[in-house]
């Protein structure tokens, strides 16, 4: 949650389908390209340390067109 900035991209699929609030959440919010990359790496590496599991889902495998995640 807090991906998109928008209601339409956010909010109303966890309010549609009843989806549970996530548990963590990274607040990577904006930023180029390398710096969103580093603080999201950053992320994973603590969260696997710590032995959270962590998961992210990109467009493309939600669609099951890879060339819409690049």
């Amino acid at each position: 949650m807090g991906h998109h900035y928008s209601y339409k991209m956010d909010r109303v699929f966890f309010e549609e389908l009843e989806l549970p609030q996530p548990k963590h959440k990274l607040d990577v919010g904006s930023g180029t390209h390398v710096e969103q990359t580093g603080k999201i790496m950053a992320g994973a590496l603590a969260a696997a340390k710590l032995h959270i599991k962590a998961g992210h889902v990109e467009a493309g495998l939600r669609s099951y067109d890879r060339e819409f995640s690049g």
